[in-house]
């Protein structure tokens, strides 16, 4: 067993862990945890994983279980702890895209963006066949405003997986903060066909508005109210309809509503030229 890895076993095994965590071979003990996982009982499967390891060091499925601990560790909001976990797991399986895929999503949850690409960058390298790099770098890109690296890793990611949902929502996502939303409607139209929700609906109604198609607008938002009354987008749709019809009020007091749901003030009044 690689030394870095005893070491950071062997000083998890130092807290107290709980009994039934304790026994049993090293497959029922990553059944346990598997159910523990399902279950969200992050603790017990953080136990049973650790014991596992315990049981048999040298089983080289340890590296599994060791980005598991740490994604299990990210759950619990120990972001630091989980990628000192996933760091100790690279470097003993330094061509891991598991490992290097985990490491970023947490790095990027902790606001480390740079290191995040870095790690989306090098298991793109190991395997090209996976869509995670495309997209997260492109989110990531979009997130920091740099909208034409945005365009050119979510452009590929289309190209490879055009299929994928997670595709068509970043897509709908880059062509909706370019205000291109013409470009945009059409991922959205297979977004809703395929898997309606409130927040779709309120992202095609925002692009009908920005075409000047009101009534489509004004039908995608009745169609994802009734999905989600306490869509804070909606309102924001809503209070621009109103607006554009000259009825102050209900523009104010759909406005009002969304401010409410957690719509940023600044953002909503500048949308209504207030």
């Amino acid at each position: 067993m690689p030394h870095t890895i005893k070491i950071f076993v062997f000083s998890l095994l130092l807290s107290v862990l709980p009994a039934a965590a304790q026994s049993g071979s090293y497959n029922k003990l990553i059944e346990q945890a598997d159910k523990a996982i399902a279950k969200q009982n992050w603790e017990t499967a953080e136990s049973c994983i650790i014991s596992a390891m315990r049981a048999e060091p040298d089983n080289p499925g340890n590296i599994l279980l060791l980005s598991n601990l740490g994604m299990i560790q990210f759950y619990q909001g120990r972001d630091s702890l989980a990628i000192a976990t996933l760091t100790d797991a690279h470097r003993v399986a330094p061509s891991s895209v598991t490992v290097l895929c985990n490491r970023a999503r947490v790095l990027t949850s902790a606001g480390l963006l740079g290191a995040a690409i870095s790690d989306y960058d090098s298991a793109a390298a190991l395997d090209s066949t996976i869509y995670q790099p495309y997209l997260y770098r492109g989110l990531i890109n979009l997130s920091l405003g740099n909208t034409s690296e945005a365009k050119v890793q979510l452009t590929r990611l289309n190209q490879l997986f055009p299929d994928l949902t997670d595709t068509h929502i970043a897509l709908a996502a880059l062509y909706s903060a370019l205000e291109q939303p013409d470009e945009a409607i059409p991922h959205f139209n297979l977004l809703i066909k395929a898997h309606p929700q409130a927040e779709y609906y309120a992202g095609r109604a925002m692009c009908f508005i920005q075409t000047d198609r009101l009534i489509d607008a004004s039908e995608d938002i009745s169609s994802g109210l009734e999905l989600d009354p306490e869509c804070a987008e909606l309102y924001v749709c809503r209070a621009l309809l109103n607006h554009r019809a000259y009825r102050r009020d209900e523009a104010m007091r759909d406005a009002q509503r969304a401010i409410d749901l957690g719509t940023n003030r600044q953002r909503l009044y500048k949308l209504l030229d207030l």
